[in-house]
């Protein structure tokens, strides 16, 4: 591609600044690790994160001599990482979340605790869930290590079945339990151990929890005297805040605080691709292409979910389902505004703003997305595609940013 646009001096001539201020920005950028250089006449600067999202390489080296190098070095550091790049927003409002989950998943041994929280339908146990795809896809775990999930809720008032799950018994250990049957723990070993709603746990629960993950041995129930071992990266999840629902002792054994941030907090964009994803899955299931009449896709978007992302979901689910039934043959299926859910409906003419869109005119969330891409991507490339954004830069910055 015609790298023309990426030099100090186009940069320069398209922002309306002066040349070295513009090569101290981008070299600010380069010391930062924002910022890739070519070293060829001119100099040529490309934004790092863009450019391994681009390339699917997980890292790229800060200079290269040539375009040539680049790309070859860029072939050579092709990964098979997926995981979190199926996640909207990772590279946005999700990055800081995505990089601590790295982070701890990857330290020596068997990783760091990991503690998300975030309000309900926020994506916590997706998250845990793509933490867990990246160790596998890196080889930090085994094909074979499971990732086992625990809703710790379902025990809230039965703490002697939670322990009695999480470490297993041995035979006679209570009426029924007729031979010795492995645990959670040992169900988990060489992988991953998700607790969610960790918050419902009584305080003794909490305790046995933490006394393993001291030595990372424990009991069996029914079993005082024997030790076994289990090699489990552990992730937890709550909704409420921590300081006040865990005990101290087990709280300071998760070094790693993940906040999952509210869909309101994310930006519109964001929001939209997620409306896109949810929409291209549905579709698979229905086996049809599913489109938008442009007043159900405002009412859609622009509706504030207290249920987050879960809800979100929820609803596009809901709203194409009725929309097939009343015609499964057609393709592509048609959702319009008397599809959607009721609160959608008072939300939508309450919203006089979304009058003005056309419930006929039909739209197609596909060719939306690639129009937007192209926007974001079009003309020459802006100051923070090169080196992110910057504080105290009167600089025009990420257009994915903005309040579309």
């Amino acid at each position: 591609n015609d790298l023309s646009d990426l030099s100090a001096q186009s940069l320069a001539e398209h922002f309306g600044l002066s040349r070295n201020l513009i090569s101290q920005y981008l070299n600010e950028a380069h010391n930062e690790g924002l910022v890739i250089k070519i070293n060829t006449r001119p100099v040529y600067f490309l934004g790092k994160a863009e450019l391994c999202e681009r390339m699917k390489a997980e890292d790229l080296k800060s200079v290269y001599d040539s375009v040539e190098e680049l790309m070859k070095d860029g072939a050579a550091r092709k990964e098979k990482i997926v995981s979190f790049r199926k996640l909207v927003g990772h590279q946005e409002s999700l990055k800081q979340c995505v990089e601590q989950c790295k982070a701890a998943i990857t330290y020596p041994g068997i990783g760091l605790p990991i503690l998300l929280q975030g309000q309900t339908g926020t994506g916590k146990s997706y998250i845990a869930q793509l933490t867990y795809e990246y160790s596998v896809e890196k080889g930090i775990i085994g094909k074979k290590g499971n990732f086992v999930t625990v809703n710790c809720a379902e025990y809230a008032n039965n703490p002697e079945l939670f322990l009695t799950n999480l470490f297993g018994y041995k035979k006679g250990s209570y009426t029924g339990a007729e031979k010795d049957k492995a645990g959670l723990l040992a169900l988990a070993d060489g992988g991953v151990l998700f607790l969610d709603e960790i918050h419902a746990l009584k305080p003794e629960c909490q305790e046995k929890i933490f006394l393993f993950m001291d030595k990372g041995i424990y009991h069996m129930v029914g079993d005082n005297e024997t030790w076994h071992s289990a090699q489990v990266r552990l992730i937890f999840a709550t909704t409420e805040d921590p300081q006040k629902v865990l005990l101290k002792t087990l709280l300071r054994r998760i070094p790693i605080v993940v906040q999952v941030p509210p869909l309101i907090d994310r930006s519109l964009q964001e929001k939209r691709e997620l409306v896109h994803e949810i929409v291209t899955q549905e579709s698979a299931k229905i086996t049809r292409q599913v489109v938008f009449s442009e007043l159900a896709y405002q009412t859609l978007v622009n509706h504030a979910y207290p249920g987050n992302v879960g809800e979100l979901v929820n609803t596009i689910r809901a709203s194409v389902a009725k929309a097939y039934l009343r015609d499964p043959a057609a393709d592509p299926v048609e959702l319009h505004l008397y599809d959607l859910p009721s609160f959608l409906l008072q939300s939508g003419t309450a919203n006089g703003e979304l009058m003005e869109y056309d419930d006929g005119k039909m739209i197609d969330t596909r060719q939306m997305m690639k129009q937007m891409a192209q926007l974001q991507k079009g003309g020459k490339m802006n100051m923070n595609a090169l080196m992110g954004q910057k504080k105290g830069m009167n600089i025009p910055l990420n257009p994915r940013r903005r309040k579309w």
